[in-house]
Order: structure tokens, then sequence, then C-alpha cells
């Protein structure tokens, strides 16, 4: 399901992109992005920090930029992609693990960054790119699996053997999760033959997620981006 609603939304903004970049000229420049990523997060659950796993997962979207100078300019994208984690569950008696659960959200990017770049060949450009982020959750599910198919305890609920749960963010009853995030980015990569680019992000959330009392949720992630500048 998230994957077909990215696919949806993503389609649209490339279309609106592809649109405004015809009707605009240089120092504006616009971008289609696609790429993988890994997303972890800061795990504390009644006091304790728990140790999570990285997911792989895919994302896209589009970008803005205003050339400042020939080195210098400001960009804003938004971007579709899901931010969660892993984790395994382990055995209070035996410390054997039996089971483990999976939290994914879809989120609804919007990073704001200062570019630089330097051009080092005719067809070449190296960049580097810093700024913050501002992230809606659209929704998220948790996927809950035991190894003997029991069922797990977890401090939460009891979990029968494998169970998919949606999740409910912000001022919805029982909401355990905010669902506006802050964080900052940075990242850097090439941009090839003035239109071609790749490049490695890493996003760090600053705002902790998690609602109840002693719980901290804050969200990792590492993106590996492909794009197309009009």
């Amino acid at each position: 399901m998230f994957l077909i609603m990215k696919i949806r939304l993503s389609i649209l903004l490339a279309l609106a992109a592809f649109a405004v970049a015809q009707a605009q000229d240089k120092p504006f420049s616009f971008t289609i992005k696609a790429g993988a990523s890994l997303s972890n997060t800061k795990f504390v659950n009644n006091g304790h920090r728990l140790t999570t796993l990285w997911v792989p997962s895919i994302f896209a979207g589009v970008g803005g930029g205003y050339a400042i100078s020939p080195l210098l300019a400001i960009e804003a994208d938004v971007l579709l992609l899901t931010k969660g984690h892993a984790l395994n569950n382990v055995s209070v008696f035996t410390g054997e693990q039996i089971g483990s659960n999976r939290f994914g959200a879809l989120h609804l990017d919007m990073p704001i960054n200062l570019k630089a770049g330097l051009d080092i060949g005719p067809k070449l450009r190296l960049y580097a790119q810093v700024g913050p982020y501002l992230s809606l959750a659209l929704k998220g599910r948790m996927w809950i699996s035991s190894e003997d198919n029991s069922g797990i305890v977890t401090a939460m609920n009891c979990y029968p053997g494998n169970t998919t749960e949606g999740l409910d963010f912000g001022g919805a009853p029982h909401a355990a999760l905010r669902r506006f995030d802050v964080g900052l980015d940075a990242g850097a990569g090439v941009v090839l033959a003035s239109h071609y680019q790749l490049g490695l992000l890493y996003y760090h959330g600053l705002r902790n997620q998690a609602k109840p009392a002693g719980d901290v949720l804050k969200h990792r992630m590492l993106c590996l981006e492909l794009g197309y500048r009009f």
C-alpha cells in the first residue's frame, strides 16, 4: 500500500515540476528525485533504550532551487518516504529471540537546504548541502510476528502470533505518536553533464515522536539519491 501511494504521488509531483520547469529560466532549477533509503530510530520504551535495526525502503519527490551565486544555491524539496525500524523481541526468561516487530510510517518531508557547489570539470560538479527539514506523518503501521506463532507479550500489549496493527498520530484517540517532526539533514554528491545528480544524504530527527512519558522515538535516515535536473 505504501509503495502504490508513493508511485502515484511521485508521478503527480513529477508532472507538476516538469510543467513549472518549462516556464522558468535560470537561475531557477527543478529536479525529479528518487532513491533507496535505510531508516532507524532512537527508541526508548519505559525508560529503557532498545537496540533497533535499520530497515530498507524507497523514496521519491521533486525539488526546486534558486542560485544565489555560481557557488551557492537554496533548494527546497518535497519528498515522500517511509521511516521506521525493526526490533527483535527477546524472552525475559531465556534471553532467546521469540519474535520481531517492524514499525513503518509514511512521511511527507520538506527539507530546505543551503547548497554549495564547485565545478571540477566541464561536465562534473561536486556539491554539499545542509539545512533543516519539516516532516508530516501521513499513516503508519506495525507488523508483529512470533517464532512459534503463539504470541508476544510486550511492554504495551499482548499480541497474537502474527499481527498487523495501524498506528494513530497527533490528536487521534489513543495516539502514541506525534504527527509533525523537525530535524536536520546533510549530504554531498555530484552532478554530471548539468542534469544527472547522485548524492548521499543523512536525516537526523530532533523532535521526540513518542507521546507517552518515559518513551523516546527519534528518526534517523540514510538516503542514496538519484535525480534529473531541468
